[in-house]
């Protein structure tokens, strides 16, 4: 998953940020958006854990809308 992707998939599950870096990665908010938008026009490397989270995220959370 690259920088561009991570923030697709947050947008696309309809997540802030800050839910994201607290929940998801444990981190700040700013370094979440540095996982994001990468820095100085460089990708910035998104550790596996994270990746392995929103990629389980976007199978839980529709599948959890449909059942409401």
């Amino acid at each position: 998953m690259n920088n561009e992707e991570l923030r697709a998939l947050r947008h696309e599950l309809g997540l802030p940020v800050e839910w994201c870096a607290e929940r998801v990665g444990g981190v700040s908010a700013r370094s979440w958006k540095y996982w994001e938008a990468g820095r100085e026009g460089k990708a910035t490397p998104i550790p596996e854990d994270v990746q392995t989270r929103m990629r389980a995220l976007a199978i839980a959370i529709p599948k959890a809308l449909e059942s409401a």
